[in-house]
């Protein structure tokens, strides 16, 4: 009797388990987007996202499938979404520190040549802005379960601790102050620490007079810190603002932000009001480093708002202890988009998107009781099916390229090893890669390098015009067109990019040895050219610059100059 009853003890335990199991197992679909961080492909750019991309278009399309389903057939599931996905996110930022931190003592290697931090991604700032996402997070069951003190309490604390001591070493200030800001409105929501403002005094006077001097020293530290990169910044949100007040309602053409913007550059610095501070710190970049001013410029006033009403919605619905911690990540996302690019980050967009799914869950669930009606039932319903199918276009995007992805590395190997047209050959079977700018600099210059200088000009110039605004990209037409002795066009494109970014060195270079060309030879204009090459100081002396100097000494005592 006794074993009958420990049998069917044991046997009710077990279904309690499966039970519990499968109320959270039908979760995971949804929580598996933000597996993407752990996503990577080998041999190819650190920034290759592709395959990031095609992972969180197969886990979106599933979330949404098993939301519709779960809100359809068994709705009492989703209460238990936020803490599934904070807790998720909680112990997947404590992994990341812990690499980070494994990084920096020089216990792993990171992703890239140039940084010794990088988590699981490929830069230290996409990382840090990761990093700051989840502080408010923790912190936020750190204070709930202050009074328990039991294994959340602890596991809180440890990602709290660990984040807190690898956030600086990554050195960005977007994440700092993303931190920052959203752990100091966490704790006002739950201490009022607004309140300290309120009672008229000299004391309400002084706690302002402080707060305002510690905001002012913290603001000026980090922007002298990196001086240049903020002023770097500061031009590229200047001309692209001007860029979209002249097309209010967006591009919407399938144009990169690197191609639009490099041609905005190139028309602000032709017009010669620029300082010499902007010419120094001039680039193209990829991102505008303000998704506000990007999502502007390049979806114009309806994507803006678009995002805020996304952003601020979510915000607005995050009222109750347990979501206070959402409503701070949330929070320290909008930071950090403000100074950088998370919204290209596949890691962070799955991030944000599943808070915004636990917000709106949250809400819905306000009081522990199921708020859904006819109404919110199809709100969520054509929210899931909007997602489900901006999901299953950024899984198609995506797919192709992350199919050739490991062809393009075998001819990468030809490339850099110089067998040019067998690297052709491998490069031009790879029909999923036109929209990678590296892909296709790397098929023209080997095209160029092969003699097949026509077809080289003819990728570059569709590179130019869609995908990238790298004044590479005119230098090497430039440079096919010298091969073909077009000497004029080669002249003008060596100029262009000498306009769109006007402290880089080697377009000089390259019109030093156009001008020394004996049938194109113009002595005047050698002799400005060269004088630019020998005497402009780089933002970065290295060996290849050098070489040039050497060169150009040469081509001077050659033409007795």
């Amino acid at each position: 009797m006794e074993n009958a009853g420990m049998k069917k003890f044991l046997w009710e335990l077990f279904k309690l388990f499966l039970r519990w199991l499968w109320g959270y197992a039908v979760l995971v679909p949804v929580v598996a987007m933000v597996g993407v961080v752990f996503v990577s492909s080998r041999g190819v750019p650190p920034d290759f996202l592709a395959g990031q991309w095609a992972w969180l278009g197969r886990a979106g399309m599933a979330a949404g499938l098993v939301l519709v389903v779960l809100i359809l057939a068994d709705d009492e599931k989703l209460k238990r979404l936020p803490g599934f996905a904070v807790w998720t996110l909680i112990v997947l930022g404590g992994v990341e520190a812990v690499l980070g931190l494994l990084q920096v003592f020089g216990l792993r290697e990171s992703n890239h040549a140039l940084f010794t931090l990088t988590g699981s991604f490929y830069n230290p700032g996409p990382y840090s802005g990761y990093l700051a996402l989840v502080l408010p997070l923790a912190v936020n069951e750190l204070i709930r379960y202050s009074l328990l003190k039991g294994l959340p309490f602890y596991t809180a604390l440890t990602v709290t601790l660990l984040i807190v001591c690898v956030l600086p070493a990554g050195m960005s200030r977007a994440a700092w102050l993303a931190a920052g800001v959203s752990v100091v409105f966490l704790l006002d929501r739950w201490l009022g620490l607004h309140r300290l403002f309120v009672p008229k005094g000299w004391r309400a006077r002084l706690v302002a007079a402080v707060c305002l001097i510690v905001i002012a020293a913290s603001a000026a530290g980090m922007y002298l810190m990196k001086k240049d990169s903020a002023d770097g910044r500061l031009l590229v949100w200047k001309i692209s603002l001007s860029e979209a007040m002249k097309h209010p309602v967006g591009w919407i053409d399938g144009r990169t932000f690197s191609a639009v913007y490099g041609e905005a550059q190139e028309e602000y610095f032709s017009r010669n009001g620029y300082t010499d501070e902007e010419e120094r710190v001039a680039e193209v970049p990829d991102f505008a480093f303000n998704e506000y001013i990007q999502a502007f410029m390049m979806t114009g006033i309806w994507g803006l708002a678009a995002l805020l009403l996304v952003l601020g919605g979510s915000l607005a619905l995050c009222r109750r202890e347990k979501t206070f911690g959402v409503s701070g990540a949330l929070l320290s996302v909008g930071i950090f988009a403000f100074f950088s690019y998370p919204f290209h980050i596949p890691a962070i967009v799955a991030a944000f998107v599943l808070l915004v799914i636990v917000a709106l869950t949250d809400y819905f669930y306000k009081d522990g009781k199921a708020r859904f009606d006819v109404k919110s039932g199809m709100v969520v319903g054509y929210t899931a099916i909007m997602a489900g199918g901006l999901s299953f276009y950024c899984f198609m995007r995506n797919e192709l390229e992350v199919r050739d992805v490991s062809k393009w590395s075998q001819a990468r190997m030809l490339y850099n090893t110089g067998a040019y047209s067998s690297a052709v050959e491998s490069y031009q079977q790879l029909y999923g890669m036109d929209d990678n700018a590296d892909y296709r600099f790397e098929l023209a210059r080997s095209l160029y390098k092969t003699g097949c200088y026509q077809q080289a000009k003819d990728v570059l110039e569709k590179t130019l015009s869609d995908v990238s605004g790298d004044p590479m990209i005119l230098n090497l037409m430039g440079r096919s067109e010298h091969a073909m002795q077009d000497y004029e066009q080669a002249e003008e494109y060596y100029l262009r990019s000498i306009t769109r970014v006007p402290g880089r060195i080697y377009p000089y270079y390259l019109l030093v040895k156009l001008y020394a060309d004996p049938e194109y030879y113009h002595p005047d204009k050698l002799k400005q050219a060269a004088d630019v090459v020998l005497n402009k100081e780089p933002k970065v002396m290295s060996t290849a610059i050098r070489q040039m100097r050497e060169e150009v000494h040469e081509i001077l005592k050659q033409k007795n100059i």
